[in-house]
């Protein structure tokens, strides 16, 4: 009998990125009673959460069946806010109850830098009858960071693990589902394709000085104040590889520096992957907003959706995306504050300008939609 193991939670932590045999998402849990795999799997409103890997286990989170996950800002935090119950199922179950499923008619992946517009252009697409969004579903992370993903024995275990969760999150399946996954995940996008190489994929930025802001007010606080000890920079580092160059070293990690870190990873990813002929559209934040009719007609166009259907979508510009959640607009203001000085902005131009491919806060990556050649990189 397959079998899935009930988890009663019974503590939190603020640290969610970090998994393990108690704990994933920010939960801290204890096994419960075991009950058949076949109660858990096949309901829409017990959906994949996170992944255990090293336990080789699906963590799967059960919501009020009126929640819906496609239209929360981020799924994970709305499987956690709404959250009734976990179950753990082992990877063999899962594959093996999923074979029969359908993969998703129509799949759209949004990889992006973060605070770039990503979370809206997702819920601008999910406005178009017969698209459905998921912002942020976390298996994605876990498959990325839990173990050397450039080990082919790994590789070849996990992602039969991962499309059966694709499966299992894009139900019915006879709809167009687009899937932005976090930052960090654009180190897989070219795995992804190589998974789903009918579906599109699309990558999304904003200027470095742009994403920088957004992530100061995040921060709330003078950047000049912050501050990163040897445990937090090796944690961090999982999630911001180039961290790695300062292993032992904190104390050379300025915010400025981190800022310009987190947004690089996503961006060399992309440029790499370019040429390898990985992506199906590119979009920058500022170009889609002073055009957003012009630059979402083209992506409707490169994606295969209905550019009849782009008025629809442009009902998202309306309203904040993210509003609800830890970072939404009226949680990130911060009394308005800019935390973003002169000083950090010449130390983030300074610390781009040792990456040739890239070189400026403001560049423009090829393939960019409506994007002019000034500042144009490849």
């Amino acid at each position: 009998m397959d079998v899935a193991v009930a988890l009663n939670v019974v503590d939190h932590t603020e640290d969610v990125l970090t998994g393990g045999p108690d704990r994933a998402g920010g939960l801290i849990f204890e096994p419960a009673e075991t009950v058949r795999a076949e109660r858990v799997l096949p309901v829409a409103n017990i959906t994949p959460f996170r992944l255990d890997v090293e336990g080789r286990r699906v963590i799967f989170a059960e919501v009020p069946a009126e929640v819906m996950l496609s239209d929360a800002a981020f799924v994970y935090e709305a499987q956690t806010q709404h959250l009734q119950r976990l179950y753990a199922v082992d990877f063999e179950t899962v594959v093996r109850l999923t074979e029969a499923l359908p993969d998703p008619a129509k799949l759209i992946f949004v990889h992006s830098t973060g605070r770039c517009g990503s979370t809206l252009l997702s819920k601008a697409l999910n406005e178009v009858e017969g698209v459905v969004g998921l912002s942020e579903p976390d298996v994605f992370l876990d498959v990325r960071h839990r173990e050397p993903f450039e080990d082919p024995d790994y590789r070849d275990d996990v992602l039969p693990v991962l499309r059966g969760c694709v499966r299992l999150l894009c139900r019915p399946a006879d709809r167009t589902w687009v899937i932005k996954p976090r930052s960090q995940v654009t180190a897989i996008a070219d795995v992804l394709h190589g998974l789903y190489p009918e579906g599109k994929h699309v990558f999304m930025y904003r200027s470095a000085l742009a994403f920088a802001r957004s992530w100061a007010r995040i921060f709330g606080m003078p950047l000049a104040e912050w501050t990163i000890d040897d445990e937090s920079l090796a944690l961090r580092s999982t999630f911001v590889p180039l961290l790695k160059r300062h292993a032992g070293r904190p104390e050379d990690v300025s915010a400025a520096r981190f800022f310009s870190y987190f947004w690089l990873g996503p961006v060399l990813n992309y440029l790499d992957f370019y040429a390898k002929d990985v992506w199906d559209a590119t979009l920058r934040y500022e170009e889609m907003t002073a055009d957003p009719r012009g630059v979402l007609g083209a992506l409707f166009a490169a994606c295969g959706l209905p550019v009849a259907d782009v008025g629809k979508a442009l009902k998202a510009f309306e309203k904040d995306s993210q509003e609800g959640t830890s970072l939404s607009r009226e949680n990130t203001q911060s009394g308005r504050v800019d935390f973003l000085l002169p000083e950090h902005e010449r130390e983030i131009a300074a610390v781009l300008s040792e990456f040739p491919g890239v070189g400026s806060p403001g560049v423009v990556l090829p393939g960019t939609l409506g994007a002019s050649e000034e500042g144009r990189v490849g």
